[in-house]
């Protein structure tokens, strides 16, 4: 109660969900919270339950709490953008590819597998803003992923090969990072740059992977 009287709107996802399950969004109406799922029909509960309706959802596991962040473009549509970086056939990372994933109207999510459609970063920028504004977010994001991983690797202390790194613009032109995950999916690799760019991007963790083992045999 604390944390959504302070910031009205908030997130819980799945600290074990995939492709945008079972993330509900809860925000404070008066003396009564609203609460939206997708697929599922949104409810208006007092206040009073909100606490067994809590209980109710971390039945299902653990879960992550987050402030609700506006990033619904000019149409209305919730949209972010994912990056996925690798590991070369030289050990060094890259960024493979980078898209912006937009929500179904009506959504609360961007996945493209409850409906979400990937578009090219820089061209979707400059419509949502202009430019200028567009050119300098497209190159945040650039820098952005560039900077996580090896960032990644010395907090974990361990060594990574891939990771999937998902920003968020909001409303006034922020940049925000929303998560990074060693398990990236691939689809938009399909969907914006075709199906060589795709299939090549399941093969640089081998290539990384090869590059290793010769070297350890040197």
């Amino acid at each position: 109660m604390q944390f959504l009287n302070a910031h009205r709107s908030i997130m819980l996802k799945p600290i074990n969900g995939w492709g945008g399950k079972g993330i509900i969004r809860v925000t404070l109406d008066k003396n009564r919270f609203i609460v939206q799922q997708n697929g599922v029909p949104t409810k208006s509960l007092p206040t009073s339950a909100l606490g067994s309706f809590i209980r109710q959802v971390l039945k299902n596991g653990h879960h992550l709490m987050q402030k609700w962040i506006d990033i619904r473009n000019r149409s209305g549509h919730v949209y972010d953008i994912r990056a996925l970086v690798q590991k070369n056939g030289e050990d060094q990372w890259q960024t493979t590819g980078t898209a912006v994933r937009q929500a179904k109207q009506g959504k609360i999510t961007s996945n493209i597998k409850s409906g979400g459609s990937a578009h090219q970063v820089s061209n979707y920028l400059k419509r949502e803003f202009d430019s200028e504004k567009g050119n300098a977010l497209t190159s945040s994001v650039a820098e952005i992923a560039q900077y996580i991983p090896p960032f990644m690797e010395k907090s974990y202390h361990t060594r990574l090969s891939e990771l999937r790194i998902d920003l968020a613009v909001d409303s006034s032109g922020r940049l925000w990072l929303l998560e990074v995950n060693i398990k990236p999916g691939r689809m938009i690799m399909r969907q914006v740059y075709g199906k060589k760019a795709w299939e090549r991007s399941f093969r640089i963790p081998f290539q990384n992977a090869r590059h290793l083992l010769k070297k350890s045999a040197d």
